[in-house]
């Protein structure tokens, strides 16, 4: 891990430097140093990390078309980037390459189609209309401790994607020592208007974000406890208030209760899907509405699926603990009916779906609904399963037939 280092970079049209700081070590004291040139005597700025943070998310000042010069001890750069340009939407952040363990000095990262700007981009409620751009809200960074950051991508033709700031953090505990809960994200954005009514995106005056607040222990699944917030972003790069829109307490559905997908159909009241479990004693009756029993698919030498909480184990080396025990992933669904989409009016309409075809696995993830040539079709991921064809982690279900509506 490289714990100190200096770097110069260009600050061209920005003006402002954002650093994700990780402190190598309890006891030695972190600092990062900003200084416009590397001459002796030179003035700069000194930033030293609380001790009681592990991580931490620096904002500096920088001069625009000044070439100065970075440098970090007792700690690594997890990402930098330089904004505060005067079109954001239009230019985006430019990523620094940071000598360190994952941008390393003349590193060239391969990009098939667009590269998140640091570990693993995932989970999202796909693209929609806002101010004339495509906007993805996205989990663009892995900061610390698989604690996700929120962060969006613009684009004017859906091949060539532009980096907006990371604008949501996991919760402050997320950067202590002794983190006590976990992260999450999993965005889904719908544009609305001045009134707070869904609307065509290029007449949109904000966004209105959903995501998934994740509560529980980092080394503790069982203590996960998640929940559906919602926020609004009125220019595409800050974040309002934050606010609880749906828990799952007093239902039975499982400590997984994740990423939301809301649709606005126009001829009636918005949905929201959410992905969870449900005790198998919740299965509606064989072939009703709502029950799968398509089995997976099976080997020729009969081998079928398993439950895996990795993406290498083999079968039987895990088995299902505490919640996973007795349960089938379910999609559950909810509707609000209010004009501007309130808070405490998002009401339970039962399970969507709840999947009995496959052997033991934990939850469904990322659910969607939308339909096709006069289908339903309904899709979710399968989260701690292998299946027993090649073996896939988490792999992908698809549900085609007709939407009936109690």
């Amino acid at each position: 891990m490289m714990s100190s280092g200096t770097f110069r970079f260009s600050a061209e049209d920005y003006r402002v430097l954002e650093l994700f700081v990780e402190a190598t070590g309890r006891t030695r004291r972190a600092m990062v140093r900003l200084a416009p040139d590397d001459g002796p005597g030179s003035d700069g700025r000194t930033v030293p990390l609380p001790q009681d943070r592990r991580f931490l998310r620096l904002v500096l000042p920088v001069r625009r078309g000044s070439d100065p010069v970075l440098s970090w001890s007792g700690a690594r750069i997890a990402l930098a980037y330089l904004a505060g340009g005067d079109d954001m939407l239009d230019e985006g952040i430019r990523v620094l390459p940071v000598p360190g363990p994952r941008t390393p000095a003349g590193t060239v990262r391969t990009r098939l189609h667009f590269g998140p700007l640091s570990g693993a981009m995932t989970r999202t409620g796909g693209p929609v209309r806002f101010q004339g751009l495509a906007f993805l809200p996205v989990q663009p960074v892995w900061l610390w401790l698989g604690a996700d950051a929120l962060g969006a991508l613009v684009s004017l033709d859906l091949v060539h994607w532009t980096n907006l700031p990371v604008f949501l953090l996991p919760q402050p505990q997320t950067q202590e020592w002794d983190a006590t809960v976990g992260g999450g994200a999993f965005p889904v954005a719908v544009p609305v208007d001045a009134d707070g009514h869904p609307c065509a995106g290029d007449d949109a005056a904000a966004l209105r974000i959903y995501l998934t607040r994740h509560l529980g222990l980092p080394d503790d699944p069982g203590s996960a406890a998640e929940r559906q917030d919602t926020l609004l972003c009125r220019d595409g790069l800050t974040a309002g208030p934050e606010t609880k829109v749906l828990d799952r307490d007093g239902t039975p559905y499982g400590h997984d209760f994740r990423d939301p997908k809301v649709d606005i159909p126009g001829d009636g009241p918005a949905t929201m899907l959410v992905a969870t479990s449900l005790p198998a004693s919740s299965l509606p009756l064989e072939h009703q509405p709502g029950r799968s029993d398509v089995p997976d698919a099976v080997r020729a030498d009969g081998r079928r699926g398993w439950y895996a909480t990795g993406p290498h184990h083999v079968a039987g080396e895990d088995e299902p603990e505490g919640e996973d025990q007795g349960r089938r992933p379910a999609i559950a669904s909810f509707v609000n009916a209010d004009p501007a989409l309130a808070d405490d009016c998002w009401v339970p309409t039962g399970p969507l779906l709840m999947e009995n075809g496959v052997g033991p696995t934990g939850t469904f993830e990322c659910p969607d609904l939308f339909g096709l040539d006069g289908s339903a079709v309904a899709m979710a991921g399968l989260m701690r399963y292998r299946d027993g064809v090649g073996g896939r982690f988490q792999p992908v279900r698809w549900y085609i037939g007709d939407l009936v509506r109690n």
